[in-house]
């Protein structure tokens, strides 16, 4: 959960550690989730957030990083995750098939 945006901002993630939070389905679920609750409704157009690098005030979805091209599309979120869930259930299927625990 740390790497997934919730508790650490996607830019305060220290450097040696961000391309964990691309493995991570829970990134790609919030954000999904955020994108869709707050990016068409006025309570998510409201600036209530503050940058104190920039001195600009920010929505929910800017303050998170939920924009772009991948975490500012639902579709592209659910489909890392159906790309995430694929991946995971391959290697566990071979780590079944492979790993025999009762050869030991």
């Amino acid at each position: 959960m740390y790497f997934g945006g919730l508790f650490l901002l996607f830019d305060k993630i220290p450097d040696g550690w961000r391309w964990f939070s691309w493995t991570s389905f829970l990134r790609y679920s919030w954000g999904a989730m955020m994108h869709n609750q707050y990016s068409s409704s006025e309570v998510g157009k409201v600036k209530v957030f503050y940058d104190e690098n920039t001195d600009t005030k920010l929505n929910v979805n800017e303050f998170y990083g939920i924009e772009g091209d991948i975490m500012g599309s639902v579709w592209a979120c659910v489909l890392l995750l159906t790309l995430l869930m694929v991946c995971f259930a391959t290697c566990g299927a071979c780590t079944l098939s492979f790993v025999r625990h009762g050869t030991r």
